[in-house]
């Protein structure tokens, strides 16, 4: 009888040492992932982003403007290309004040200055460029080969403006 009580005395000091031995490694794994998953979630980014829309007059987007934005602080610049729908975001700025440059193909070129981005801070700008500048294509009511704003400024063979003749074609 003695012999059975020394068994179950140790079989239940094995077992309560296994189980603890299992939850103590259970906390330990629990929180080692709690201090990652904080570590991880702390770690934002403190850097600003800027998001840039470029559109014509009428608000359609003009795809592939030249954008070039300009660090006051470091005069550090960084240039892109507006996509398809003419956006562009400008992503881990530093915070600081910048200014933006936005140029197109027959649109004037716009500027932006005392753009301020604070920490944490996405910022979003709608820049709207004005028609002309650059040799854009127009085309003339007659037909023929499509005219440049140089055509018109410089007239046809017999020295009038194309962009006085009538809508018919005829001189």
């Amino acid at each position: 009888m003695l012999w059975e009580q020394t068994w179950r005395s140790y079989s239940c000091a094995v077992w309560f040492n296994v189980f603890c031995a299992v939850s103590l490694k259970s906390a330990a794994l629990s929180t080692g992932f709690f201090f990652l998953f904080a570590a991880i979630a702390g770690a934002q980014d403190f850097r600003a982003k800027l998001t840039v829309t470029v559109m014509d007059p009428a608000g359609m987007a003009i795809p592939s403007a030249g954008l070039e934005l300009r660090s006051s602080s470091t005069s550090e610049v960084s240039s892109a290309k507006a996509n398809d729908v003419g956006v562009y975001s400008f992503l881990f700025l530093q915070p600081g004040t910048y200014s933006l440059n936005v140029s197109a193909a027959g649109f004037k070129p716009a500027a932006r200055e005392n753009i301020a981005l604070q920490s944490y801070q996405a910022s979003g700008i709608d820049v709207k460029l004005e028609v002309g500048g650059g040799h854009r294509q127009r085309h003339r009511y007659g037909g023929g080969r499509p005219s440049t704003d140089r055509d018109s400024q410089q007239g046809d063979e017999r020295g009038q403006p194309v962009g006085n003749r009538p809508a018919s074609g005829q001189p």
